[in-house]
């Protein structure tokens, strides 16, 4: 390819071309230009092939020359030498170069510099922040000890009411109080703000309004039968802070299985009484916004709950705006959902037009800010995630942060159970990205039996052991392709498995666990010393069997992650973290299944498709129940199971 002819230089040729792009020199990413980086011209060539065999000879000089070992090199210069190098070797990446004056970064790279703290994971060389340094460097007791004696006896006005305040603690429950929330803990009183109808027209005054629902009646282990579909009525009006929220698409996830099976437990949260309505996660639309949201909502926003036990295998649900998360607008999903399927697709159109003949039908306060104010509301996460990948985006949230527990860098081991599920294959496939090694233990098949008892096992028994097997290697061949280095039997003693493996084979440095029980144990034993087990679920319903001399003896740490509480606590973490993850999906380099179900007619398929994932092995897709929008309740009446 010919380079155009306003790039041409006159002889003698300088580093960079009067007529090349200005922008090179005053990038960020580029402060040298990378021409002159290599002592390359810009300046035209007969062919392709002899410009990049100028550049590959330029390398080879400038890479001696730069490296860290010589006198005069260093790290940083070998770096940028070999980024010159990368950029201007390929034909796409310099001819974007040439005409932008900027480095165009692949998804995996750009996710590879938003990941960890500061952007440190990418580049080790990378100074961390003065101010981050200096209190890393003060974190010390000792470096206490000196800095209080230096500072005198009595402590500072800052010093001693920031003590004051930490010796307070959360107790006694928000430390400033303000309108909003006094509002929020005590109410309002009816009279001194103006009815909003939940829906607009005769069904919402005659009271008649209901949506179909998945409630869930008593505890005990068969699912099914614990569940029923029912009509669940709207209140008429909608109160103080309340907004009417659609439901587009809700996941089936093991912890609303297991949720089910307690009779409403979920962790240390309860919903309180029987029944209640199914479902802790889900994407819904607004479509109707009541008195005293000041613009937080608007119509056509996408949300999310933030708390457990928000009720959202139902069509539409009445609650507290602070209750919900902004994600993005529905007018970004439009077109197909972001490619989630015709259902999805479907259900979007059905809800833009539903929710637009609402809003024009009666207007409310919370529309007041206009086009302007709905694209300035619109979260950082963007519109990068497709409409089924944000239904499940405290699974995504899960497996960013789970990597982020220990110092990885690239090289470094990770070893997790339930690979299968929705956070195992997210984090297999973010880290072939961070370029770590992960370890899949994966169950064995029920039937089959320990090597001692295939011999004398009935021939029923052995051939159901020899279906497992076949099934277990399906499975393993899949982890694999995902970005599992290995895949091991999450049975017996995992150490041999990996001295097996090869003596030059590196030990985990952390450890995820999702299971409990034994599991956990052995997760433990194969870490190295030092490690960290981060703990996120307990699929097995057992704690966690861990040896007390792991602690004493190996100082492996164990730490806790809860995804919602994280993302409550860093909501902007939260929604870098998900634009970050959403580049990857948007390249191709993360990709999940999902099962999609009609929410009416179907719902039962669904939840028995995600109760083998809630025993710890399932087929390696999330079922999805797609919602039917606002269309199939405004006027009423109920489904039939």
């Amino acid at each position: 390819m010919r380079p155009p002819a306003a790039r041409a230089s006159p002889p003698p040729p300088p580093p960079r071309s009067a007529a090349a792009p200005a922008a090179p020199a005053a990038s960020p990413d580029d402060p040298e230009g990378l021409y002159a980086l290599l002592g390359v011209s810009q300046g035209a060539t007969p062919q392709e092939a002899s410009l990049r065999r100028r550049v590959r000879r330029a390398f080879r000089t400038a890479r001696t020359r730069a490296h860290p070992d010589r006198p005069g090199g260093s790290a940083a210069a070998f770096a940028a030498v070999t980024r010159a190098h990368d950029v201007l070797a390929d034909p796409q990446k310099r001819a974007h170069y040439d005409s932008t004056g900027r480095i165009r970064r692949g998804a995996d790279e750009a996710f590879l510099e938003s990941f960890g703290e500061q952007g440190a994971y990418s580049d080790p060389l990378r100074r961390a922040h003065p101010v981050a340094a200096a209190a890393a460097g003060a974190s010390g007791l000792g470096d206490q000890i000196v800095l209080r004696r230096a500072e005198g006896t009595a402590p500072s006005h800052t010093a001693g009411f920031e003590a004051w305040m930490r010796a307070r603690g959360q107790a006694g429950g928000p430390q400033v109080y303000s309108g909003d929330t006094v509002a929020q803990e005590f109410g309002v009183v009816r009279g001194t703000y103006e009815a909003v109808p939940t829906l607009p027209g005769g069904a919402a005054e005659a009271g008649a309004a209901a949506v179909p629902a998945v409630v869930c009646s008593a505890a005990g282990a068969s699912v099914r039968k614990l569940l029923a579909l029912e009509s669940q009525p709207l209140p008429p009006e909608l109160e103080f802070g309340e907004v009417l929220v659609v439901m587009l698409a809700v996941p089936v996830a093991p912890g609303d299985i297991a949720t089910c099976r307690l009779g409403g437990v979920y962790g240390t949260a309860s919903a309180g009484r029987l029944p209640f309505v199914a479902g802790h996660d889900g994407v819904g639309v607004v479509a109707r916004v009541g008195p005293g949201i000041k613009g937080a909502l608007c119509e056509g926003d996408l949300v999310q709950p933030t708390g457990p036990f928000a009720g959202t295998w139902r069509a539409a649900m009445v609650c507290k705006a602070a209750a919900l998360s902004r994600v993005g607008r529905l007018q970004d999903w439009r077109a197909a959902a972001g490619g989630g399927g015709a259902a999805a697709a479907v259900l979007v159109r059905q809800a833009v037009e539903a929710a637009a003949a609402a809003g024009e039908a009666a207007p409310v306060g919370g529309r007041a800010g206009g086009a302007a104010a709905s694209k300035a509301a619109t979260s950082e996460a963007g519109p990068l995630l497709p409409l089924e990948y944000l239904a499940v985006s405290r699974e995504l949230l899960t497996a960013y942060r789970l990597l982020e527990m220990a110092p990885c860098k690239p090289g470094d081991c990770v070893i997790l159970n339930a690979p299968l599920s929705t956070v195992g294959r997210t984090v297999l496939q973010l880290a072939r990205v961070l370029r770590l090694r992960a370890i899949a233990l994966l169950r064995p098949g029920a039937r089959r039996r320990p090597a001692g008892e295939a011999a004398a096992a009935p021939p029923e028994a052995a051939a159901a052991a020899v279906d497992d097997e076949a099934e277990f290697e399906r499975d393993a061949s899949r982890l694999r392709s995902l970005g599992a280095t290995h895949v091991l039997r999450d049975e017996g003693a995992i150490r041999p498995q990996l001295e097996a493996l090869g003596r030059f084979e590196a030990r985990p440095v952390l450890g995820l666990d999702a299971v409990g029980g034994d599991s956990a144990a052995r997760i433990a034993d194969a870490l190295a010393d030092g490690a960290t087990l981060c703990i996120y679920g307990c699929l097995s319903g057992r704690s966690p069997a861990l040896d007390w001399r792991a602690f004493v003896f190996r100082s492996i740490a164990v730490r806790g992650h809860n995804a919602r509480a994280w993302a409550a606590a860093n909501p902007s973490k939260a929604a870098r973290a998900l634009r970050s993850v959403g580049g990857l999906v948007a390249a191709g380099l993360l990709v999940l299944d999902f099962a999609e179900y009609e929410f009416l007619g179907e719902w039962a398929e669904g939840v028995e498709g995600a109760a083998g994932e809630e025993g710890g092995r399932c087929g390696g897709s999330r079922a999805l129940l797609m919602m039917p929008g606002l269309p199939a309740f405004a006027g009423g009446g109920a489904a039939e199971a």
